[in-house]
């Protein structure tokens, strides 16, 4: 797969500058489940996604003269989801959702399964820059 470049909007980069002081530019969802989920298979999902939408594959190159967003070069092995067992599902979501994505270096999707015996909880987050709140509700679909 040839890689690709594209300029980043002044949205773009006006996020990831307000994330230098402390500014959360994800969003997420929460979904609970009434039993397990096959992480391989939502892991080929999330591959599928990055390839339909190039833009989860990329990351944010900064550039005094214009920073732009380029295709990674790990694309093909990005780790996009993760499982976690746990007794304490509340504590360890929040301390997933409240860990920042950054732009420049890691992946702008990335979903985590928070497994509580026999049924799991499942957290997407995604940098704003991919979507807003209706566009998680659609990649969650």
């Amino acid at each position: 797969m040839a890689a690709f470049s594209f300029p980043a909007g002044a949205q773009d980069l006006t996020n990831h500058v307000f994330g230098y002081f402390g500014y959360n530019h994800q969003v997420h969802a929460v979904l609970e489940l009434g039993g397990t989920i096959e992480e391989a298979l939502l892991e080929k999902a999330l591959g599928l996604a990055v390839r339909a939408e190039p833009i989860l594959g990329c990351r944010l190159v900064e550039d005094d003269k214009a920073s732009y967003w380029q295709q990674r070069e790990d694309v093909e092995g990005l780790s996009l989801c993760s499982l976690v067992n746990t007794q304490c599902v509340e504590q360890e979501l929040q301390q997933f959702i409240c860990s920042p994505l950054n732009a420049c270096h890691d992946p702008l999707i990335h979903v985590r399964i928070f497994r509580k015996a026999k049924k799991d909880t499942l957290c997407l987050k995604i940098n704003h820059v991919c979507c807003d709140g209706g566009g998680i509700k659609d990649c969650l679909a």
